[in-house]
Order: C-alpha cells, then sequence, then structure tokens
C-alpha cells in the first residue's frame, strides 16, 4: 500500500489541445497539486503553457521529468506512442502515472507494462477512461443487460497524426477503448468476447458479451449527419431503462478528483489495474475481429 502524500508534485509530459483545455485546468484547480514541471517536445511550446498554467519550471526532455525525485506524480498526455514506454519508466522511478486513453499500441507493450508493475510493485497506473466518472454514469441496474453506445464523429483527415497506425494508432485505438471500457463498467463483468465489422478505420460496429450474460453494442462512425448528437447510451436490465443523449459532462472532472485523492489518501487507483488490461484487451480484440472476421473469445482476450 502507498504511503499518502501531503501533496501532489506534479509533472506533465505533454500539454496539447486536449490536456491544456480539459486536465491541466483541473490539477491547476485543486488546491493538492503542485505544477512542477511541464514538458512537450518543442521547448517554445513548454515554456507557453509553463507561463499558462504556472509551472514551476518546463523541459523538451521527458526523462527530466522522471528523473526528478520531489516529483512523485506524473501526466503522460503525448501522442499515442509514447504513453506506453513513458508510463514503463515513470512506473519504475515509482511514480504515480496518469496515462491517457489509450495506455498502449500494441500487445507486446501492454506485457511490458504488466511486467513492469509486477517487477516493481508499482500499481499506481490510471488511464484517462473518464466516461465511468460521468454524473450519468451511477446508475445501477441488476445484470444481465443489454447495452447499446452510438458514438458520431467528425471525419478525421486521412493525414492526422492519429490516424498512423505508429504513431496514434487509429481510431479503434484511440477512442473505441473509451466506450469499451464505459460497457466493461457498466455490465460490472469482464468482457469474454468480441466481434467487429466496419469500414475506413473510423466507422465500426462490435458486439461484446460478458460473463455474467451481459451483452454490449458500440456503433461508431463518421458517416451520420453532423447535426446528430455525439454519444448516445441506452441501458436494459432487471424490468428498467437509462437512456443518456448528447451529454456534456464526461466525467474528466471527476476522475481527476478521485485520482487526486487516491493518491492522498494512499488508496487504490480509482480503476483497477485488472479492469483497465480487460478493457484494453477488448480493444486489441475490435482491432483483431476486423483482421480475421471472427469473434475474439476470452481465451484470446487473457493473452
Amino acid at each position: 500500500m502507498p504511503l499518502p502524500h501531503s501533496a501532489v508534485i506534479f509533472g506533465v509530459i505533454g500539454a496539447g489541445n486536449y490536456a491544456q483545455g480539459v486536465l491541466l485546468p483541473q490539477f491547476k484547480s485543486n488546491p493538492d497539486v503542485t505544477l512542477r514541471t511541464v514538458c512537450t517536445a518543442k521547448g517554445v511550446n513548454a515554456k507557453k503553457a509553463q507561463e499558462k498554467f504556472s509551472f514551476e519550471s518546463s523541459t523538451a526532455d521527458w526523462r527530466e521529468v522522471i528523473a526528478d525525485k520531489s516529483i512523485n506524480t506524473v501526466l503522460i498526455a503525448t501522442r499515442h506512442d509514447l504513453h506506453a514506454p513513458i508510463a514503463c519508466e515513470a512506473l519504475r522511478a515509482g511514480k504515480t502515472v496518469f496515462c491517457e486513453k489509450p495506455l498502449c499500441l500494441r500487445e507486446e507493450q501492454l506485457d511490458e507494462i504488466v511486467k513492469t508493475i509486477n517487477e516493481t510493485g508499482n500499481a499506481r497506473l490510471m488511464v484517462g477512461f473518464n466516461r465511468r466518472f460521468a454524473p450519468w454514469a451511477k446508475f445501477t441496474l441488476t445484470g444481465p443487460l443489454v447495452m447499446r453506445y452510438r458514438v458520431s464523429v467528425a471525419p478525421l483527415p486521412k493525414d492526422h497524426w492519429a490516424n498512423d497506425p505508429e504513431v496514434g494508432g487509429g481510431r479503434i485505438l484511440g477512442e473505441v477503448c473509451h466506450f469499451v471500457d464505459f460497457l466493461h463498467f457498466a455490465a460490472r463483468s469482464r468482457p469474454v468476447s468480441v466481434f467487429a465489422q466496419g469500414f475506413g478505420g473510423e466507422n465500426v460496429q462490435v458486439s461484446m458479451r460478458f460473463a455474467d450474460g451481459s451483452v454490449g453494442a458500440i456503433d461508431y462512425l463518421s458517416v451520420a449527419d453532423s447535426a446528430l448528437g455525439k454519444e448516445h447510451l441506452e441501458v436494459f436490465g432487471s424490468g428498467k431503462t437509462v437512456v443518456v443523449d448528447d451529454f456534456r459532462d464526461k466525467g474528466q472532472a471527476e476522475q481527476v478528483r478521485q485520482f487526486i485523492a487516491a493518491i492522498k489518501a494512499g488508496k487504490e487507483m480509482p480503476i483497477a489495474f485488472d479492469e483497465i488490461i480487460a478493457s484494453t484487451q477488448a480493444t486489441f480484440a475490435i482491432l483483431k475481429s476486423l483482421r480475421t472476421g471472427q469473434a475474439i473469445v476470452r481465451a484470446h482476450l487473457d493473452t
């Protein structure tokens, strides 16, 4: 069990639009957080972020953040290809880690993260699966459940970095992971099979089955009318129905609050590590299913 901290001394690696627009304001406004160092790939951008959020220092070398023994907590919000290697280095250095999704782009990277945690005993790793922290996510229905999550997004330019398989991994790894994790959370049961079909890399239908018999579907698409609300959720179970449509609060503020509170109290992270692994494995299974045209069952989800 980690010892509680009287303060969270915070280092940030990656400060793009999402970090600056959503996450950093939440960390800055928390009185228990000291903003020590911010790092971006370009020093001039790091300096701008330092001034904007009143960090004590800035750097263009993420290894300096990891090496700083005064920093006990690290946010990783770089492009996706760096998430896994930085997370491993930070965990080895004894830091508490908040890694934006996705945790990693390849299964061997997930294996390395698990190995690092097993070797160091440092399981203080949080992933930014924020939907489960949204106020509308507090419903409790007795399973098995039938769930459907529809997500309508604008198409990304083909040359956008997120579409680069080596840098961004594509939208399934980068975004659909959110909705995989939410269905996992809502079912309160582990995914046991995944089947997916789709086209274009950003239009996919996913069918999931869970250990308790619950089933869930994700419709992620970029071909709808732009006037359609982005997210729509329906959950059915125990004679009850939950419908949530085009919501605005996606849980980021509550996620950060619980993360900071867990560090200060020396408690486990707000998302159990085995749930992070299962959600990540199920997201990888979407890509496997698209490649093979077959359902990926639990034996393969566990490898």
